[in-house]
Order: structure tokens, then C-alpha cells, then sequence
């Protein structure tokens, strides 16, 4: 249902071939099974609701925002345990222009901490020492990769997967 351009979506929504109801449902439902293969989402918005349709493009469509951008009353980590539990009272332009449209968030992408980093990044939350072991065998042998590898104090560990072989790096998105 998702797999179309949002123009498509929005003469879907005022042609009644589709409600905001399903759309924003099937988001997160595709959110979820995201998260559970890639671990893509720092929160997945599950009580959104779909909104009213309106001659707007963007109105009663769903939308992922990355999660270093605020918003209000929802978490707004920017992928960084400094701001694990952060809930900002105020939302950032580009997302207030959104509600503004009429658009429907579902989702919180996850990022590079803060979003600083040039790479698209793996993160693996919540490793045991183990797991960690054997991950920094498996790439010990990897030039420069070990110099970008790094861990916070919960053994959560982040990769630029660009410098990941390819077999490697289809380890991390499919276990």
C-alpha cells in the first residue's frame, strides 16, 4: 500500500481507495518489522492515528522523522545515551511545517550519534562482552575499521558500514 509516491497516495486518500486510518496502520506495522531486521528506529509511534485529508499533498500522510530533529512530547534522542531520556517541549520548524500539512509521524529513525558522522552507521544496542569479543575478531583484520569502532558504557557499538566487506556487512542487516 506504502509503495507509492505520495502523489499517488494523496489521490488515493481523496478518492476514499485508501483512508489515513490504513495508511498510517501500515506504517507502523512495516515500522516494526523494520526494527525487528535492522533496528532502524529509535521509537516507533504506535497510537498515531490518521488524519484528515485535505487538498494539502502532504495531509494524511505518514512520515518517519530522524530522530535528531525535536518533537515535542516525543523522545528525541539523537541516537545518543547523553539524551536517552529527552522529551523536548517544543517541535523543530521542518516538523511543526509537517503537522502543518497535515502529515502523521510514525516513527523516530535511528542515526549516527547526533548525526555528526559521514558513514551510515550499524548499531548494535545492548551487546554482551561476548558478542562484543567476537565482533571485534571478525574485523580486527579490517583496515581503518577498528580506528572508527567505538563503544558507549552499555556496550553499544557503532560501524560506518561503508568500511565493512560485504559479507560482513550483510551479517549485521540479516543477523
Amino acid at each position: 500500500m506504502l509503495n507509492k509516491t505520495i502523489k499517488e497516495l494523496h489521490e488515493d486518500l481523496i478518492s476514499g481507495k485508501v483512508t489515513s486510518d490504513e495508511l498510517v496502520k501500515e506504517s507502523i506495522k512495516m515500522s516494526h518489522e523494520v526494527e525487528n531486521k535492522y533496528n532502524a528506529f529509535v521509537t516507533i509511534l504506535d497510537d498515531a492515528k490518521g488524519g484528515k485529508v485535505t487538498d494539502n499533498l502532504l495531509s494524511g500522510i505518514p512520515f518517519g522523522i530522524k530522530d535528531n530533529y525535536s518533537t515535542k512530547g516525543i523522545l528525541s534522542t539523537g541516537s545518543s545515551n547523553t539524551l536517552k531520556d529527552y522529551v523536548p517541549f517544543f517541535d523543530a520548524t521542518a516538523v511543526s511545517n509537517l503537522y502543518k500539512a497535515g502529515a502523521i509521524p510514525t516513527n523516530k529513525t535511528a542515526l549516527d550519534e547526533f548525526g555528526m558522522g559521514a558513514f551510515s552507521m550499524v548499531v548494535v544496542e545492548d551487546m554482551t562482552n561476548k558478542q562484543a569479543a567476537a565482533l571485534e575478531k571478525q574485523i580486527e583484520g579490517i583496515e581503518h575499521v577498528t580506528d572508527v569502532l567505538w563503544y558507549d558504557d552499555l556496550l553499544d557499538i557503532s560501524v560506518p558500514t561503508e568500511m565493512l566487506p560485504k559479507n560482513l556487512e550483510e551479517a549485521f542487516f540479516n543477523g
